[in-house]
């Protein structure tokens, strides 16, 4: 068979290898004829999140070549992430329940960890946002936030939008079947491993513009900031939980209700903290389904309708 060849590109490498030590990693580096010359590569451990794998993109010396030179377009480093992405999630995959979070919370600690060694990084401290990025959002702080408010509020609205019109496709029907039961799901046809890449792949894509979007905020990156478990798993479970797992309209309620809690309990030091451990429990207890599910048993209200009903015909 004759096929045309591709045009000339920047080419990168991806494999997976199983190392004594670490277990299953994934190979990134410099590819085509940069990859003889130039030897530079690095690993990843399964479950990585986007932010590590553009920090460590951005350690290559081939990154100011994906940047786009002499005219030449960058690369989308958003989809970048989500192709790398794919092989840590055969990888992750292979856990399940409980053993799947608890699993990636260690390997998460783990990145912490090693990344307060790296001292290219900043190590501990961790590192700034250049000058002259910071100059290009804004010349003053007030200007510098709006633009990043109008960003975070469209990359939201975006996000939702998406997430909304997956959960109401066919594979949305076959992510909820996933839910309820693998088993079953499988005997009724649905590609399980499939389906579970797919979102996986898209979710990867979304958290690197997130994160991108915090780093620009903040002005400043640690490795105890990025990897922190309150900020990234405990606040976010406790939002869920009192908005309405289940539902789109559950996280937004849930985190109304959390910034309204921080605000008023943030001068009284880990009170705060416990107040936030006591409404969970109460919450889970009283409204299994959350605040949302509240509402919506009770005014049979909902926003974002994801359910299927049957309804009788007058």
């Amino acid at each position: 068979l004759i096929q045309p060849m591709i045009e000339p590109d920047r080419e990168l490498i991806l494999g997976m290898k199983y190392d004594d030590s670490f277990g299953p990693l994934v190979i990134v580096g410099a590819g085509g004829i940069l990859a003889e010359f130039l030897k530079e590569s690095f690993t990843l451990l399964p479950d990585a999140r986007e932010d590590e794998i553009m920090r460590k993109i951005r350690r290559l010396r081939i990154y100011r070549i994906l940047e786009g030179v002499r005219g030449a377009k960058p690369i989308d480093f958003d989809v970048l992430v989500a192709v790398i992405s794919i092989p840590i999630a055969t990888l992750i995959f292979r856990l399940k329940g409980a053993y799947f979070a608890i699993g990636t919370w260690v390997v998460a600690e783990v990145f912490r960890l090693s990344f307060a060694q790296i001292q290219a990084l900043g190590g501990g401290s961790g590192s700034s946002l250049p000058v002259a990025v910071v100059k290009e959002l804004g010349a003053k702080k007030a200007a510098r936030e709006a633009t990043s408010y109008w960003l975070a509020l469209g990359a939201a609205v975006v996000i939702l939008l998406a997430v909304y019109l997956f959960l109401r496709s066919r594979r949305g029907l076959a992510l909820t079947a996933i839910r309820d039961s693998e088993v079953a799901a499988s005997g009724l046809g649905i590609d399980i491993w499939r389906t579970k890449l797919e979102v996986y792949v898209v979710t990867s894509a979304f958290t690197a513009i997130i994160g991108g979007l915090i780093f620009l905020q903040k002005l400043r990156i640690s490795p105890d900031a990025a990897f922190s478990v309150n900020d990234w798993t405990a606040f976010v479970i406790f939002i869920v939980v009192i908005g309405g797992i289940g539902t789109l309209e559950g996280p937004i309620i849930g985190t109304l209700l959390f910034f309204a809690l921080r605000e008023v309990l943030a001068d009284y030091g880990t009170i705060y903290l416990m107040v936030l451990g006591l409404v969970a429990i109460v919450v889970m207890l009283k409204a299994p389904n959350g605040v949302w599910g509240l509402i919506r048993d009770r005014y049979d209200l909902e926003l974002f309708p994801l359910s299927y009903r049957v309804r009788q015909k007058d």
